[in-house]
């Protein structure tokens, strides 16, 4: 408050769920405009500043997961309803442009436009440097979750499991993450809640990207969750495969103990390595 006393640049402080708020809304269609333009007249705010408040509500990112609150078990979320359109494949041939490159391009205008409004909002300070540090954390962020993303679908797919069931797990652990992310994101009532709010957002951002998303406590336990209820629905009578699953039933029930007691890095190692290794020796029935 020292270094910015008028409480300026309301917008500053972003995370992964408010720096879509910087995109170009020029593509906006007629009723979404006349829905922002409504909503900053309520509010006595900007276009961006509203988007950038309305973004504090939401559970998930738009970009996300589309305009939902609430995503069951068994939902492919917005961004990843399929292989194809996540790659941008076409008739077989890889073309661009798909769901992943369209984000990582919406990303970096985001975070360019951000940074001008930092520099055209905050006085050259302590507060602006930081507000614009949040961008590069944000950016650092987005691009690691992809990665991971793509690794994923390349190591699950390399041991022949269907895509669409790949990305239903990764559908949800983006959902584990970004319910994470919310619950630390209370609602804000001032310019500098709205700071720290962001702060807080972004520490918990930074857990899974210094786990290497894989190792978080979040992650493993979307992934035991998932990969018990695809195991139990493909039994169809094989008394081998219910074995398996009995028997994996009772080894997430000693995993999600021991994570609940310490979530070491080492541990959660072992914890995907055991899951790995089931996937390669029971390879799900398509």
């Amino acid at each position: 408050m020292g270094h910015n006393p008028r409480g300026l640049g309301l917008s500053a402080f972003v995370d992964i769920f408010s720096i879509w708020a910087f995109l170009d809304n020029s593509a906006q269609t007629l009723s979404e405009w006349l829905s922002t333009m409504e909503k900053s007249a309520k509010l006595g705010l900007g276009p961006l500043d509203t988007e950038y408040v309305h973004s504090m509500t939401l559970v998930y990112p738009v970009r996300f997961a589309g305009k939902v609150s609430a995503i069951l078990s068994t939902d492919h979320i917005k961004m990843l309803k399929s292989y194809e359109e996540w790659r941008g494949i076409s008739a077989g041939m890889l073309i661009g442009d798909g769901v992943r490159d369209q984000l990582l391009k919406e990303i970096c205008q985001a975070v360019a436009n951000h940074r001008q409004y930092c520099i055209d909002t905050i006085a050259d300070s302590a507060v602006r440097a930081f507000a614009i540090q949040t961008r590069v954390d944000t950016h650092d962020f987005f691009s690691a979750m992809v990665n991971y993303i793509e690794g994923k679908l390349t190591t699950l797919g390399n041991i022949s499991i269907p895509h669409k069931s790949i990305l239903l797990l990764l559908s949800n652990q983006v959902v584990r993450m970004c319910e994470d992310i919310h619950a630390v994101r209370t609602l804000p009532i001032a310019a500098s809640r709205y700071a720290w709010v962001t702060l807080r957002a972004l520490e918990c951002m930074k857990g899974f990207v210094t786990a290497n998303f894989r190792d978080h406590p979040g992650i493993n336990s979307a992934y035991l969750c998932f990969l018990t209820c695809s195991s139990a629905g493909k039994s169809g009578g094989d008394a081998g495969l219910k074995e398996s699953v009995d028997s994996l039933s009772k080894e997430v029930t000693k995993v999600k103990k021991l994570l609940a007691e310490t979530a070491t890095k080492e541990s959660l190692v072992k914890v995907d390595n055991k899951l790995e290794n089931y996937i390669r020796a029971n390879k799900p029935r398509t």
